[in-house]
């Protein structure tokens, strides 16, 4: 960032890409040593649905539906910090074929054809979403979008960790109760309905 000349910006980004490091390898700990606990104590629920109890951190993972950076650096970071995850979503957006648009700092790839939107279609989805990169399988609606977003603030968080930390997660919780898709629905919830707190019917397929 050649561009900032004094010295409080730079000690600014780099607090900042510090407390985003720690908060991913934090979250990604936490969810390892949750998935190794409950298997070693049986809490898996038997109808695959999710545990039947959950950690407090994890807990808190499933309410954790955080905001764009307000700032033009924070901002930046997280381009950096979520690229890996954006790099996927880039190559596996070539594939499709839709119309593009910028939602909120992301790109939205919406009326998606070709194999990714029949596999969507097939399962049920109505989008998926890598780091910046949101491909849906038709014109997304509001709530679905704040879904999405959801989950790009989340790799925008936690990094490369993203991707490990949700599939720990999806091996004991299952899509239905995932913390990270329940965080996603609350957000889609507030976005069709600002007073309520419940989650939304609309199904996504995040990573």
């Amino acid at each position: 960032m050649h561009h900032l000349r004094d010295r409080g910006p730079r000690r600014q980004l780099r607090g900042g890409s510090g407390r985003r490091g720690l908060l991913g390898v934090g979250t990604l700990v936490a969810a390892i040593a949750g998935v190794l606990g409950w298997r070693m104590r049986g809490g898996a629920d038997p109808r695959g649905d999710g545990p039947v109890t959950e950690p407090a951190l994890l807990a808190a993972l499933a309410a954790w539906t955080p905001a764009r950076a307000a700032t033009p650096a924070g901002q930046v970071l997280a381009y950096l910090w979520a690229a890996p995850n954006t790099l996927a979503g880039l190559a596996v957006a070539a594939t499709c074929r839709g119309s593009l648009r910028r939602v909120d700092g992301a790109l939205a790839v919406c009326g998606a054809r070709g194999p990714l939107g029949r596999m969507l279609a097939r399962r049920g989805f109505s989008a998926t979403t890598l780091g910046h990169v949101i491909i849906a399988r038709g014109e997304p609606s509001p709530a679905l979008l704040a879904h999405e977003l959801c989950h790009t603030r989340q790799a925008e968080r936690l990094g490369v960790a993203f991707g490990p930390v949700y599939l720990a997660l999806l091996t004991v919780y299952g899509y239905r109760r995932h913390p990270m898709e329940r965080a996603a629905r609350t957000a889609a919830q507030r976005a069709s309905d600002p007073g309520s707190e419940s989650g939304s019917s609309a199904r996504s397929a995040a990573g």
